[in-house]
Order: C-alpha cells, then sequence, then structure tokens
C-alpha cells in the first residue's frame, strides 16, 4: 500500500455517493485491506516458522520438560 491508498475521497465524489454505492464502496475497502492483512500475516508467519523443526509426538513417546522458576512465581 502507498500513502495514496490511504487518502480520502474528494468532497465531490462522497456527496454524489448513494447510500448503495457507499455501502459497497466501503464493502470492497474492508474487503481489500482485510486480504491485505491476511497476506502479511501468512508471509510473517511463513518468515517466522522457516527454520522450525515440526515434530509430531505419539501417546507412547517420552518427553522432556523444562520448567523454570520464573514461569511460576506464584508457586
Amino acid at each position: 500500500m502507498t500513502s495514496l491508498d490511504l487518502t480520502p475521497l474528494l468532497v465531490d465524489e462522497r456527496i454524489r455517493l448513494d447510500g448503495n454505492r457507499k455501502a459497497q464502496m466501503v464493502k470492497a475497502l474492508y474487503e481489500s485491506v482485510r486480504q491485505h492483512i491476511e497476506k502479511n500475516n501468512d508471509q510473517y508467519a511463513f518468515k517466522a516458522n522457516k527454520m522450525c523443526k515440526w515434530v509430531v509426538f505419539q501417546p507412547s513417546d517420552w518427553i522432556w520438560v523444562h520448567m523454570h522458576k520464573k514461569k511460576f512465581l506464584a508457586h
């Protein structure tokens, strides 16, 4: 997105819009913003999980859990 995408409509265009056209324009704007946010979230998740090793544990697997005192201050 550029700064031009965020500029408001001209006054003449806002006055000429009837209710249905304005509602459709706002819905289209919200849809494009939602798609842009989802695309950025997918890109961030891809970059954040790039070096992760995904492991699927089975019910009979043994695991070692490290618990630190600073995470459990109340107890």
